[in-house]
Parts: structure tokens; sequence; C-alpha cells
């Protein structure tokens, strides 16, 4: 289930975020709520931009083409500036108190967090305020 975690360490003005328990992508386990979540990330960010040709993804918990699309996009921009950001079109949830893999690429769930707080302050809080923190 998603859910709200904080950074160890914030980065680019982003504590708080929105952060997936298992993997969203094309043949991924793609639960409901990981799903949901990426979805109204993407929203946020894609309505914040005249970039969305495809539209904006339903906030179904379906895995669909235009998530897909959308999650292989913003990974492939974020290669611009973190060059070994994997781009594979799969959001991977970030292990407690990591903001990087291997000390040099960027989650995905990160970097679309901090873009929809950069895009729509007001829409990323409130959509941060639905998600709970994990009680461990």
């Amino acid at each position: 289930m998603a859910h709200a975690a904080r950074l160890p360490h914030p980065e680019s003005g982003l504590s708080d975020y929105i952060n997936v328990d298992a993997k969203v992508g094309r043949g991924k386990p793609n639960h409901h709520s990981d799903v949901e979540a990426v979805q109204r990330l993407i929203a946020i960010i894609v309505g914040a931009s005249t970039v969305g040709e495809l539209g904006i993804p339903n906030p179904t918990g379906r895995f669909d083409a235009v998530t897909g699309y959308y999650i292989y996009d913003i990974q492939a921009n974020a290669r611009h500036y973190a060059r070994n950001t994997i781009v594979d079109g799969v959001v991977t949830p970030v292990p407690r108190g990591q903001s990087t893999y291997g000390g040099i690429g960027v989650y995905c769930i990160l970097h679309m967090n901090a873009i929809a707080k950069d895009a729509n302050p007001t829409a990323f809080a409130e959509l941060l305020s639905r998600y709970q923190r994990p009680t461990t």
C-alpha cells in the first residue's frame, strides 16, 4: 500500500514523500494503491505542463499504457541530471533511509514527488496528506 515517508536528509526541498510498497510497471505487482499513487503524482505533473500529449491518466489503480509512458518519460528526463538513473518504465520503492540507489541513481518515485511538489505545491500537499506513515 502506498504510504507517506520521510527522507533522512531532505533534498531539493523534498523531505516528505509518497512511496510505493511494490514495483509499478509493465509485468510488475502493480498493487492498486501503489498504481493509484503514481497516477495521481503523474496527474499533478502533467496537469501543470503542456507536455501532456496523451492526456492525464485516470487514477484507477490499474496500470495502463498511459501510466507506463509517463513513468518512462519521467525517468528519461531524470537521466539528464542523474546520468546513472535506470530508464526501464518501472517505479521502485525507496528503501527506508535511502534517497539514491548505489549513491548515483535517482529513484523514480522520489523524482516524481519532487516534480509534483514543484509543479503544484498545494495539490502535492493535499495528496501527501491522504497517505499515512507505516507504524513500524
